[in-house]
């Protein structure tokens, strides 16, 4: 009968655990594309890939999940960058963007 409680309790906290993984995913789309707003970008696909995920402690000594998206976006239309984006819980941690050509102004 134990077993079994420890079986539940390890299946709904993975299941409490995607669902907030899920949540936080969708916040980095949403960061993502309001930072390429800002820069007169472009979010491609409108989605971001999950790199990696980790504990992680803020310089604040606040602990929780680190979670690495990655993205792709534009400046012209014609090439596609990548950048990334990292989220502590459910707030942006750090945005990072490669170098790119932006359009000739006219």
């Amino acid at each position: 009968m134990l077993f079994k409680s420890i079986i539940i309790v390890i299946f709904v906290l993975l299941a409490l655990l995607a669902i907030n993984g899920m949540r936080v995913r969708e916040l980095a789309v949403l960061a993502s594309k309001r930072h390429c707003q800002q820069l007169g970008l472009q979010l491609l696909d409108q989605s971001v890939s999950l790199m990696s995920t980790r504990p992680h402690r803020t310089k604040s000594g606040q602990l929780g999940i680190k979670r690495v998206y990655r993205f792709e976006f534009t400046s012209t239309g014609d090439e596609r960058y990548k950048g990334s984006i990292a989220m502590h819980n459910k707030v942006r941690h750090d945005i990072h963007l490669e170098p790119h050509r932006m359009p000739d102004s006219e």
